[in-house]
């Protein structure tokens, strides 16, 4: 299995807030993006003087682990034969486990109830099988994403097939 390096460019683009929900300190790079501390000392890249986030060294280590357990995830769900099937195995399910680990302690327990599937747009819990779907949608980049393992709730086999 690969295992992606989180540079301060991946972080940038998927967990870094908008430089409108920032106030002018956390723009500037004076605090922290994500919990407002004042001793920043994680350059994050930026757009511009106006735009230079950064990060304290606590919340630099809990979202790159988020990230590299996403992106870790998917890599192995793209290369699995059984994963490829949407039939996971137990090391996606490992991995499926370590990234809900990771994002509930960034994002907290409450987190979950907003993930939905991108397939059917139901609800998506990451306690039951799940696999992680990178979208390369348009401009805005790619999209880290979620689906129902195997079918969506509701959906019925198609017994043609």
């Amino acid at each position: 299995m690969r295992s992606f390096t989180i540079d301060a460019v991946r972080l940038l683009v998927h967990e870094v807030p908008n430089g409108q929900d920032l106030n002018e300190e956390q723009r500037l790079g004076k605090r922290c993006v994500w919990c407002g501390c004042s001793a920043p000392v994680i350059d994050l890249g930026g757009i511009s003087a106006r735009f230079r986030p950064q990060a304290c060294a606590p919340c630099h280590i809990l979202h790159s682990a988020l990230l590299t357990s996403y992106f870790d995830w998917a890599t192995h769900v793209d290369d699995c034969i059984l994963c490829v099937q949407q039939r996971p195995c137990p090391t996606t399910d490992r991995l499926r486990r370590m990234h809900a680990a990771a994002r509930r302690a960034v994002h907290g327990l409450d987190e979950d109830k907003r993930l939905v599937c991108f397939e059917c747009r139901k609800a998506v819990n990451l306690d039951h099988p799940a696999l992680p779907v990178l979208w390369l949608g348009e401009a805005a980049g790619a999209h880290l994403l979620f689906s129902h393992a195997g079918r969506c709730p509701g959906e019925v086999a198609d017994v043609h097939g």
